[in-house]
C-alpha cells in the first residue's frame, strides 16, 4: 500500500482536493481490512532528506489508524520491514 498522505498530490494536481474525503474513506476501509487479516503495516518515507513524521501525522490527523497501531507501524513494524533478521524487531531465524 502506497498512499500519498503528505499533501504533495494536492499541489501537483489541481482539483484533487475534492477527491480527498472519498480517498481517505477508501484508505480507512482498506487499512481496516488489512489489520483485520493480520497484515503488518510499515510506515516509511521515500524522501531521502525527510522522515516519516509528516506521513504519520497526516495518517493520525485523518484518523486512518488508531494511535497504537500507528506507533507500532512507524516504529517496530517499520524497523522489522527494513531489518527482518535483526532482533528485537525481526523474527529470529527467518
Amino acid at each position: 500500500l502506497i498512499a500519498d498522505t503528505s499533501g504533495a498530490a494536492e499541489k501537483r494536481l489541481p482539483g484533487i482536493a475534492r477527491m480527498r474525503q472519498p480517498l481517505l474513506d477508501l484508505y480507512r476501509h482498506n487499512l481496516s481490512v488489512l489489520a483485520r487479516n493480520g497484515v503488518r503495516l510499515a510506515i516509511g518515507s521515500d524522501s531521502f532528506r525527510g522522515t516519516s513524521v509528516d506521513e504519520a501525522l497526516a495518517i493520525h490527523d485523518a484518523k486512518l489508524m488508531s494511535p497504537a497501531a500507528l506507533l507500532q507501524s512507524l516504529s517496530s513494524d517499520g524497523a522489522a520491514a527494513i531489518f527482518p533478521k535483526r532482533a528485537p524487531f525481526g523474527v529470529e531465524g527467518a
